[in-house]
Parts: C-alpha cells; structure tokens; sequence
C-alpha cells in the first residue's frame, strides 16, 4: 500500500453532502434517558453524560451532533458530530424545541463553540479508504450471512433469558466519552435499551482497561491489562446475582450469554466465557440447595468478538473458546500494523455454514472496534456484528446509516504512529506484508478446533437448538410467494372490522408465516386467504390459484419474529435446493 496523503475531516455536511440525504427524523428518536436534567442549556438543548439533546416539537427527544459550523443535526449514537446523519434540526427560542422544518428564514439554527477540525484523529493521520478496501465489507456480510447459527433467545418462550457481558477495549469508556465511543458501548447500549422493555434481557458494560482516574493505575494497566483477571470477576458477580434473581422468578429459566468485546475487552469476553463454563453459574434454590446452572446444561453462550489483542497480562491466561460456546464471530482488522498488537486466534475452525466465523476488512485496530471521531469503517463493522447479533435473537438492534463511498469519514487510520518507536514497532508486517497472530492459550502450540453444527455441539444439552442461516438469501419462488401473500393478507386486513385489523407488526409476521407455510406445502402462488373464528381461536386459510390451501393458527404465526420466520424460508430454500 503506498503512502497517501492525510484528509482532513469534513464539515457537518453541506446541502449537496451525502450526510444531507438523511433518513426521516422519527428514525432518529431514542428513548428519553431516565435522569437527565429538564434545563435547557444557552442554545437551547438538554446534556446527558455529555451528550447533546433536543426536544422536537411533536414530542420525543433526539441525540444531536453540533457540527463544526455549528449546524445542529439529529444523530444516532454511534455517530459523531460531525458525521451526524439526521435532518438539520431548527429551534423554536420561544419554548426550545427543535424541528425539521425550516424556519421563515429558511436557515438552519447554530450554536456557539462549534467543534475544530484538523489533520489527526486520535493522535494520528489517516487516509481515504479505498473501493477495493471498500469492498472488503460486502465480501465479510456475505461470509456472515452464509453463516448458520443458533436461535439461542425468544422473546415468546417464558424460560429463555439473555445476559450480554460486554468487555471495552483499553482506553474507551462509554459513559463517559461525546466522540469516539466503540461499538461495544454502542452495542450494549442498544441492549440496554431493549432491557427497558424487556426483563428477560440484561446487559452488563465493562469500561476498558486503562480508564481508572489514578494517572499511574491508568497507566500501568493500559500498557498491560493487568486487571484482566478484576474485570472479568466483576462481569461475573453482575452475572451471578441477574441468574439468581431470574431464578427466583422461574427455575426453569435457560439463559443465553452473550459475550461481547473489543481489543483486550475481546481477550476477556473468551476469557469470561471460560470462567462460566470452569466455575458454573451457581443459584440457591428455595430450600438453600446451591445448584450449578451450567453444569444442569442451562447455559448457551455466543462470542462476538471485535479484533481481540492480548498483550500483557491476557496473554496469560486461556481463551479458548469452551464447548458452551455454541456460535462465534471474529471480525479482524487487516491494515493493523503494530506489532504490540497482534491479533489473537479465538475462533480456529471456520468454514461455510458453520456457527462460526471470523472475516478479515481493511481497517486498523479500531477501526474495527470503534474510537476514532472519523468512523465511516467503524459504522461498518458494528453493522456486521449487529446482523450476526440479530441472527441470535429476536432482539433487534437497529442498523447504523453507513457513509457513501467516497464520504471524508471512510478513512483508515495509521494507528502506529500513536507512540513512536520502540514503543510502536511494525518489524512483522514490514517483512511479511501482513498482520501476525498469536494462539489463544497458554499453550500456544494448539488452536481449539470447533465441532460441525450436524453434531449437537455440546453432549447433553437438554433443549434442542435450531440452527438457521445468518442472511436471507431467498429462492425466486419464496419471493413471488412474498408478493402474492401480501397482496392477499392486505385485502384480508381489509375486509376486517376496526377492532380486528392487525397493525403493521403482527401483519408483516402473519405475512412470512404464510410464505412458510405454503413452500412447505409446495404452493407457487397465493391467490386468496380467509379467516375464520377470532382471538386464540382464529385461523388462516391460504389458497392458490388451484385449490390447494394450507391452514395455519394466527397465535402460531405471531410467536416469531418476521426475520426468523424469513430465515427459516431461506433454510427451506437451501435444503430444498440441495435435494435436488
């Protein structure tokens, strides 16, 4: 790779911007956090944790990012401020709410101290990536979707819990940082969110080594993660008591692990996931019995790791991933040059339509993870670990808008010249064009292989997991069954009372059940449906234009989500095109 030119960052986005194509405001909308002040700063808008809010004027709260003229936009989290997606907001003065529609003036609003721009981001320069670098992640979604994976939590079933034990890396801390927040942060923040809603979902947030308020601690434990073995009992206490209290409620309870991390935050993911698996999840029953869930094959869990680094103190320790691992994800960045940074192989056995996966894109260490202000590639990669996430549960996490090719904010980082040599050293890759590689032990003459999905990954597991394919790759037949069924179900929802028609949700689960139900049945077209009986007793009959119909209950088609529902048509799909 030759040496290019640093960029320099961009404005907030001009009208003629990619930014300026933003998505509409109601996208951007977040929940209102619990304790934020109701005091209106001097420009009009609310801060929490250092973050920016506005009230809109129809009611609800959006994140904002004051570009560096001062232009006020709506934002999602993961964005910074000057890469903020939404409408250019306008403020009323009279009761400080926002807007996007422009005023008399036809102006957008302002504000004071706009942020500076210059030619680092982080300490260090960078450059425009490449189409080719570009490209790299359309050939990782594509490695992701041909993934196939296990549904491990549902939101219908009374007994599946989720825990997500997300690891940060060294140096990012996410209540605390406005710019550069990691995907982790990010990440678990979506989780927490959807927690509000749902308490069978839980999210524990570790911050990164290195971010201890006393200088030398800081210091010292960003140079060698030495509080590796701290963080993870931390996660594990928090882990703990969440298992006690969903056990008390239901001693059915299974539970879904979710380990989630980025750089040394990564190595420690592996490393709790192996603490669960060695020392159990232990619960008290009601007559003070001590049982280990984990042992009584009541524990799953999933690694979705962001370019894990070791060194130090998690080289020390065995990562490898355990047999209650049932699925994993690895995402690698391939222009990391530093030799201080090798990346670290948790996941040893991959190959198509396997629950595991590690995909390799043009990138630096965080650039992958997440940190920098200029976070086009960053977006992209928490992107790809949301679609594997998604393909977990029926939790969804809300995609990021990803910048155009060509945005100022697709740049990779030279994140070797954050100290200068011999601190940073780049000796490997310099010799083999290439990143090193350490194994994932103590022992780093082995790698942990990885059992296929056709043998039940872990003897004696007491529920049976279904493994479905990650993306929705859909025969032509599926597809023309999808537009005929929606067709159909939208005359049916039609000729229905007010109080009877479904809302758009349970419409759009109705509608992928029908598909499944008629390419099970080998139907080509739907060309009618009926309904007969209401509430739990209703049901749904499909015709297709030769007579043959399928039934099927309406409270069965509402138990899963639409995007489990289209994964199990595209797994139908791929059998029936094997079978051939």
């Amino acid at each position: 790779m030759g040496q290019q030119q640093p960029v320099q960052p961009s404005g907030s986005g001009t009208p003629d911007s990619p930014l300026s194509q933003s998505r509409p405001l109601g996208d951007y909308m977040t929940n209102r956090p619990p304790k934020i002040s109701s005091d209106h700063d001097a420009n009009g808008l609310l801060t929490y944790r250092g973050r920016k809010y506005a009230e809109i004027q129809d009611g609800g709260i959006v994140m904002v990012g004051i570009g560096s003229d001062g232009t006020v936009r709506a934002k999602l989290a993961n964005e910074k401020n000057d890469n903020a997606s939404g409408p250019v907001l306008h403020r009323n003065p009279d009761d400080n709410t926002w807007s996007d529609t422009p005023s008399d003036t036809g102006n957008p609003s302002r504000v004071g101290n706009p942020q500076p721009s210059g030619l680092k981001d982080g300490g260090v320069t960078y450059y425009q990536a490449s189409k080719s670098q570009l490209e790299s992640y359309g050939e990782a979604a594509k490695q992701i979707g041909e993934m196939k994976v296990p549904l491990m939590h549902q939101k219908n079933d009374p007994n599946s819990r989720l825990f997500v034990a997300a690891f940060d890396g060294t140096g990012n801390d996410g209540n605390a940082e406005v710019l550069g927040r990691s995907n982790v942060a990010e990440i678990a923040e979506q989780y927490q969110y959807a927690s509000y809603q749902d308490p069978n979902v839980a999210v524990s947030y570790i911050k990164g080594p290195g971010t201890q308020n006393n200088p030398i601690v800081n210091v010292v434990d960003k140079a060698t993660g030495k509080t590796y073995p701290d963080r993870l009992q931390k996660m594990n206490v928090a882990l703990q008591a969440k298992a006690q209290a969903w056990f008390d409620e239901n001693p059915n309870i299974r539970i879904s692990v979710v380990d989630l991390g980025f750089s040394r935050g990564a190595e420690q993911a592996a490393g709790f996931a192996r603490m669960i698996e060695d020392n159990g999840i232990m619960v008290r029953d009601r007559s003070g019995k001590e049982i280990n869930l984990v042992q009584s094959k009541q524990v799953i869990q999933a690694a979705a790791l962001f370019d894990p680094v070791g060194t130090g103190t998690p080289h020390k320790n065995d990562r490898s991933l355990p047999n209650s691992v049932v699925t994993g994800l690895q995402i690698r960045a391939k222009d990391e040059k530093r030799d201080q940074f090798k990346d670290t192989e948790i996941i040893t056995h991959t190959e198509p339509n396997m629950p595991f996966q590690v995909v390799e894109v043009n990138g630096s260490h965080s650039d992958i993870g997440g940190g920098y202000e200029q976070n086009g590639l960053a977006i992209r990669n928490g992107n790809l670990m949301r679609e594997y996430l998604n393909s977990l549960t029926d939790v969804k996490l809300n995609m990021l808008p990803e910048p155009a090719e060509g945005h100022p904010s697709n740049v990779v980082h030279r994140s070797e010249e954050g100290f200068p040599s011999p601190i940073y050293t780049t000796k490997y890759f310099d010799e083999n064009q290439g990143r090193g590689s350490v194994r994932n032990s103590v022992d780093h003459n082995f790698s942990r292989a990885r059992p296929a999905p056709s043998i039940e990954p872990w003897s004696g597991l007491e529920w049976k997991l279904e493994y479905l394919p990650v993306g929705q790759n859909l025969s032509e037949r599926s597809k023309d069954l999808i537009t005929s069924g929606r067709t159909a179900l939208n005359d049916l929802n039609g000729q229905l009372g007010p109080s009877d028609k479904w809302a758009d949700e349970p419409r759009s689960r109705i509608g992928a059940f029908s598909v499944y139900a008629t390419r099970q049945a080998g139907m080509d077209k739907i060309a009618r449906m009926e309904i007969t009986g209401r509430g739990e007793n209703a049901e749904i009959t499909v015709y297709d234009s030769h007579g043959q119909e399928v039934r099927f209950k309406v409270t069965d088609a509402l138990k899963d989500s639409e995007n489990t529902t289209l994964r199990r048509i595209a797994d139908f799909d791929t059998d029936s095109r094997q079978a051939r």
